[in-house]
């Protein structure tokens, strides 16, 4: 006969230390995390030119692409990208020089 061996079940959400992301502990090991989608409407600056520009600064997984009949910029990425997208394009998005 073979000896019974104890089985522990620890139930609960386990999270990483720092984790802030409440659905993770529903999400599979290794998903990536939720897309955001957002357009972005530009008031000074070109919409092609700013797209460009930031198409260098995206991780992967993250997508500009620029919209010239409404100078819209459309994101789709996560959630800390977007912040940060929505940083550089308050950066960029300013008035020439001369305006006030």
């Amino acid at each position: 006969m073979k000896p019974i061996l104890p089985l522990l079940i620890v139930l609960g959400a386990c999270s990483a230390p720092g984790a802030t992301d409440p659905e993770a502990a529903n999400r599979p090991i290794g998903a990536a995390e939720p897309v955001e989608m957002e357009a972005i409407q530009l008031q000074h600056a070109s919409a092609v030119e700013v797209a460009e520009r930031l198409q260098g600064e995206l991780g992967p997984g993250a997508r500009i692409v620029a919209d010239p009949r409404t100078n819209s910029i459309v994101f789709e990425g996560s959630a800390g990208a977007l912040a940060r997208v929505r940083e550089r394009i308050a950066q960029l998005d300013r008035p020439l020089g001369g305006a006030r």
